[in-house]
This record gives structure tokens, C-alpha cells and sequence, in this order.
């Protein structure tokens, strides 16, 4: 339910609220049983001799679990239920002649509240006990806001506006979450978690508030000379005493050399315009109090009781400031021809320092959680490019029209620091020189192949080459990088980087008569990502007793050099990490849509003044993958997002969608 409410009061007042609020409920949210479905042997039934369900799938060394028995009625339960609210006021007034007063008040409230119940014989549970969880939270956050703006045009050439701000933020967290199992009875679900055993729960609370000042000056001579001054500076209650504020300027200058009078009679440019910025902004989003040393509680038992103790789960950092982040831009806005043709050329550089990431300690501190750091310095530099253009103007209604949007953007990252001159950050996964989320781990050279040249180099290793579960042949063979004749973890190097060599999109429209049709295509070009799907220990193990993919593996008469051999021996192929990497590479159909005006005559007679119907598909076609179209990977596009390594999921299948619609105005 939407509502939005603006009134004038007399001639020097205005006052507005807006409120946006929604309730949802949502059945099943983690109901995926694609991860035993996955692995399931596709020889095995799921029915015994009397058509009951199996527990674990049969010759599955009791490793699946039937699938199927997630779909009994009353076995898996799963419900949350979402309120929320989006409310924001304000008061303007104009003080004097362009100067205006402006007071913005905004708050954002949600509740929570969401159950789950698994019964004994679920995926989740495998046969063991029984299990509930119940969970409430609430979130409230608000911001306030004072805005004075100033604006003047003096003798008509000279346009001045001025811009101040005072804002303050405060955002509030609070939940609950109580879980058990062994349930006295499947039907009481969730709700009463004291009828069960082994009753645990756990609260937390957090807040957080930002207090910002700012200020802006816009400047403009003639439309021709364009200069933006802000200074801004902001305080975090998140950051650690002396850290907590942080100022932050910028600047931004452009030139419409289209106003030129050199320029006024081109036949060739419609705009032109150079543009150029530099600037500095922080980043704070972190969890509160990360600057302040933590406890975690551990239940166990003193004499003949049972105690709760605490151990210290995070050390504090009083040093954790701002990560700042400064940025240099350059770009030139262009129309040609009556402006047919139109678009931008964009260069920019970005320097970020101090950076806030997750540090893992050695595991002789005794502290099982990362650390929040300012841990060094990284850069990005990249190139965009953006062009439209009007290939044929159907001014007509019954003429052919053609237009097209054409962008590819580049970027070029690197860490250039870390703490303490630190070049190899090996346990967090950092290099300096490298790109956040590099992937670093082994490189494969192929399969040991039963031949003499590879049993001999093999026994040179130090492998096994006997025949049987536990010879190398057949196997993954792992790179000796460092060429010392041994194969460890020294041997490890940089396989790839989630980042592309460079990205691109194209959209073309086209309109005949009442018919209309668009193709919107994305491609990205020269990444790696790590396909869940390959080199799982769970989905694709190579051996006989699970479900696999459909793959050419080796075997002695078949010399396969990608896909190991199958065991029974072994759960998981030795080295089966490395069968995870794949050229990201891929262009993709993301939308085809057709739609047909029907003629005004037609839509009037069913009361309507329009009437348009259409189809469309959506991510329907992925070309030039290999992942997917030699290695049967899904789509490539599908990240696993916040890892930064580009991981594609084990179950979470690609998906499409065919859209039929109808648009009508009455």
C-alpha cells in the first residue's frame, strides 16, 4: 500500500509524506533438495517392494538421503512473515528570493518473524532427531535531514547554487532465535519450542549512527564553463575514538564546448561537452562494534553442574578507521548528426586506502573469528564506452525504425599494500599486484596417462603407480611450478581472477507498422570462475555409488586428459578442486521480447484506448561458453555473490523464463 500526499500551505510553505508498506509471507524459502537429488544414483528407486519411501537412497552407503521425503505432508515446514514500512516528510520553505529551506525526515520499520521444522526423516536431518527453529527481529532506522540551497543568476551569465546539509542517521537491530529437537509430536512444528529437548537460544542487539556535514557550490558561466565544489565530513559511531570522522572534498569541472561560437554552426556535432572530477568518499559498512573485543558463551559442565563460561571470540581494534576511497574521472558526452548518434567516452582511475576486510589470525591465538583491518591500499583503473544511435527514423507510423545501444567497459584492479609490508597474504587469499579475490591454488597439467614416460615421472614424484584404487594413473596431475621435483604446496599459483578482460552489452529495437521487437545481449569476456558444479566433493565425485556428470572420463583404453577415472575406493577424486576452474567467457541473450499494437478501432471496442500484447524470453540463450556448452556447466552469469571469486553454486540450476502480457490503457 502505497500513499503520497503533497500540499502547498499559502505561499511560502510546502509539506509532503510519502509512505510506502508491505507485508508478505513467504512458504518454503530454503526448500531445495536439489543438492541430494544431485547425488543420487540415477540406477537407484526411491519406492522399496511395498511403495514406501527409502530413507537413504539405496547404494548410496547410506551418504543420500531420499529427496522425496521432504514432500510428505508435515515433514518439512518452513514460514516467515515480513512487515515493513517506508515513511518520509517533509517541510520546505522559501525564505527569500532562491533561498529555500528544506526539512527531510525518513523511517524504515520491519519485523520479522519466521519458523522451520524438520521432521526426522528430511534431507536436513538424515534420519536423526527431529528439529524446530523460531526466529523474530526487528529493524528500525531513520534518518533526519536539514537542507539550506541558494539560487542566483547574476547579469544573466552567471548561475550560482549553493548547497548545505546537516544529516543524521541511526539504525537499530534486535532478534531472537530459539531452536530444539527430538519434538514430543511432528504437529507442534515450531511453535512451542519447550516441548523438545536440547532447548537453545540466542539474542542479539547492535546500533549504529552516522552524523554528516556537507557543502556545495555549483557554479555555471554561460552554459559553456561548469565548476562543482563539495566538502563533506562525516562521523561513525561504527569506527574506533580518534577514527570516527573523517572529511571528505571533491570537484568536478565541465565544458560545453558545443556553446562555443566555433561550434554554433557545426553541421556535424548537435553536443559536446568535456567533463572532468576528482573526489574522495569513506566506506563504514561494517558490522557495529567490530572495533570493541567480543565473548562468546560455551555450555559445560563444573562438578555436577552445568555452567555457561565465556572465551573471547574477536580482539579488539582501536585503531579501525574510515577506508577512503578517492576517484578520477574524466569523460566526453557527444550527439552527431542531429543527434543520430549520441554517447559518451569515460576514463577514470581509483585509489582505495586503508582498506576495512576480514583478517584471519594464526591459529595458536586461540580466536576463531577474522578481524576487522585497515589492511592496505588497492587501485582500479578502467575505460567505458557508451554509444546510441538511430539506424532508421520510421518518423512514420507505417516506416521501419532501427536503434541501438552499444556499451563495453574495461577495469583493471590490484592491491598495492597490505599490513606491515606483507606482500603474499596466503591464509586471506591477498597478493600485492594482484586483484582482490585472485584465485591462487594448484595448476593441473592434464591425467597421469598409463604410459612408461608418465609411470616413470610419476614414480619420480613420488607417486604411486601400482595398478588398483591407489595408483596415480588415471588421475589429476598437478603442475611442479616451482620445478623441484617435488609437488606440494609450494607449487601453488595464480590460476585466475573473477575480473574480465573486458564486459559489454548490446540492445537493438526495432518497429514496423504496430509491430515492435528487442534483443538485449550481455557478454563478458576473459574471466575464470569456479564451477560448484566440477570440482564438488558432493555433486560430481567420480565415483560409482553417487550420481555424476555425464562426462568422457579416462580409463585405461580411453586417454582422456580432462576427467579423471572413476573409483569405488576413494569418496572424492584426488585434487578434484582444480576441476572447478573454467573460462568465464560467455555472451548471453538475456531478453528477446515481440509485442503488436493492435489498431485503436480494435482496442476501443472492448473499452479500451490502447492495447498492446507481447512476448517475451528471458536468458534464454548463452553462447560461446565453453563452460557451458562443452563442459555442461550452467549459466556462468549466475555468480555466487560476495566471494569475489566468481563461484558458480551446485544447486542452484540455470533458469529462463517465457513471458506472455498484455498492456492495456482505458
Amino acid at each position: 500500500m502505497k500513499l503520497s500526499v503533497d500540499q502547498q500551505l499559502g505561499k511560502y510553505f510546502k509539506v509532503g509524506l510519502n509512505s510506502l508498506n508491505s507485508f508478505n509471507t513467504t512458504k518454503g524459502e530454503g526448500a531445495n533438495p536439489m543438492g541430494q537429488v544431485l547425488r543420487a544414483s540415477p540406477l537407484a528407486t526411491p519406492y522399496d517392494a511395498d511403495g514406501k519411501l527409502y530413507g537413504f537412497v539405496p547404494g548410496s552407503a547410506n551418504q543420500v538421503w531420499n529427496p522425496l521425503g521432504d514432500f510428505v505432508e508435515g515433514a518439512k515446514v518452513e514460514n516467515r512473515k515480513r512487515y515493513g514500512t517506508f515513511t518520509t516528510l517533509y517541510l520546505e520553505a522559501a525564505i527569500a528570493d532562491g533561498l529555500k529551506y528544506r526539512f527531510n525526515a525518513g523511517a524504515e520499520v520491519k519485523s520479522d518473524v519466521y519458523g522451520n521444522f524438520f521432521a526426522s526423516a528430511t534431507s536436513d536431518n538424515l534420519g536423526g532427531l527431529s528439529k524446530s527453529n523460531n526466529k523474530t527481529g526487528f529493524r528500525s532506522n531513520y534518518t533526519l535531514e536539514n537542507i539550506l540551497t541558494y539560487d542566483k543568476v547574476i547579469a544573466e551569465d552567471h548561475k550560482l547554487n549553493f548547497t548545505g546539509l546537516f544529516s543524521y542517521q541511526q539504525s537499530q537491530n534486535q532478534s531472537n532465535s530459539f531452536s530444539n529437537n527430538d519434538l514430543l509430536a511432528d504437529n507442534l512444528w515450531y511453535y512451542n519450542p519447550a516441548l523438545g529437548s536440547n532447548l537453545v537460544g540466542n539474542g542479539s542487539y547492535s546500533k549504529w549512527s552516522i552524523i554528516s556535514y556537507m557543502g556545495r557550490i555549483n557554479y555555471g558561466f554561460k552554459d559553456k564553463y561548469l565548476l562543482t565544489l563539495t566538502m563533506r565530513s562525516d562521523g561513525s559511531s561504527r569506527l574506533a575514538p580518534g577514527g570516527k570522522y573523517k572529511v571528505f572534498p571533491s570537484a568536478a569541472a565541465g565544458w560545453n564546448i558545443i556553446q562555443e561560437n566555433f561550434m554554433k554552426d557545426s553541421k556535424v556535432f548537435t553536443n559536446l561537452k568535456l567533463r572532468a572530477s576528482y573526489g574522495v568518499v569513506g566506506n563504514t559498512s561494517i558490522d557495529p562494534y567490530e572495533t570493541l573485543g567480543s565473548l562468546s558463551g560455551a555450555v559445560y559442565n563444573f562438578g555436577d553442574k552445568t555452567t555457561t563460561g565465556l572465551y573471547l571470540s574477536n580482539v579488539p581494534n582501536p585503531n579501525l578507521t574510515w577506508e577512503n576511497t578517492a576517484t578520477a574521472n574524466i569523460g566526453l558526452d557527444f550527439g552527431i548528426l542531429n543527434n543520430r548518434i549520441t554517447g559518451s567516452i569515460e576514463a577514470y582511475k581509483v585509489y582505495t586506502d586503508k582498506l576495512l576486510l576480514p583478517q584471519d589470525l594464526p591459529f595458536t591465538s586461540g580466536i576463531p573469528n577474522a578481524i576487522v583491518t585497515n589492511v592496505g591500499k588497492s587501485e582500479n583503473k578502467g575505460f567505458e564506452f557508451q554509444v546510441s544511435t538511430v539506424n532508421f527514423n520510421g518518423d512514420g507510423k507505417d516506416k521501419f525504425s532501427w536503434s541501438t545501444d552499444f556499451n563495453v567497459f574495461v577495469n583493471r584492479g590490484k592491491i598495492t599494500q597490505l599490513q606491515d609490508g606483507v606482500i603474499n597474504d596466503i591464509a586471506n587469499g591477498r597478493f600485492v599486484g594482484q586483484p582482490i579475490g585472485v584465485i591462487y591454488d594448484d595448476k593441473r597439467v592434464g591425467i597421469w596417462q598409463n604410459t612408461p614416460a608418465d609411470s616413470a615421472l610419476a614414480l619420480a614424484y613420488g607417486l604411486t603407480v601400482k595398478q588398483g584404487s591407489s595408483s596415480v594413473i588415471g588421475n589429476i596431475r598437478i603442475a611442479d611450478v616451482n620445478g623441484d621435483g617435488k609437488i606440494n604446496a609450494d607449487d601453488k599459483t595464480f590460476i585466475g581472477s573473477s575480473e574480465p578482460d573486458w564486459s559489454g552489452g548490446i540492445t537493438n529495437r526495432f518497429a514496423y507498422k504496430n509491430l515492435d521487437f528487442t534483443v538485449v545481449a550481455f557478454g563478458r569476456f576473459g574471466s575464470t570462475i569456479i564451477s560448484s558444479v566440477h570440482n564438488s566433493g558432493f555433486a560430481n565425485t567420480f565415483q560409482g555409488n553417487y550420481n555424476n556428470l555425464d562426462v568422457n572420463y579416462w580409463t585405461p583404453t580411453n586417454h582422456e586428459n580432462f576427467w579423471p577415472k572413476p573409483n569405488a575406493a576413494a569418496t572424492n577424486t584426488p585434487n578434484r578442486g582444480v576441476l572447478g576452474y573454467f573460462d568465464g567467457t560467455f555472451v548471453k541473450i538475456r531478453s528477446m521480447t515481440l509485442g503488436y499494437n493492435l489498431p485503436t478501432a480494435l482496442a476501443a471496442k472492448i473499452g479500451g484506448k490502447t492495447l498492446r500484447v507481447y512476448a517475451s524470453a528471458n536468458d534464454a540463450f548463452i553462447l560461446f561458453s565453453k563452460y557451458r556448452n562443452v563442459y555442461k556447466g550452467i549459466d556462468p552469469e549466475a555468480l555466487n555473490g560476495g566471494n569475489n571469486k566468481g563461484s558458480v553454486g551446485v544447486d542452484t540450476p540455470a533458469t529462463y523464463s517465457i513471458v506472455f502480457g498484455l498492456n492495456m490503457t482505458l
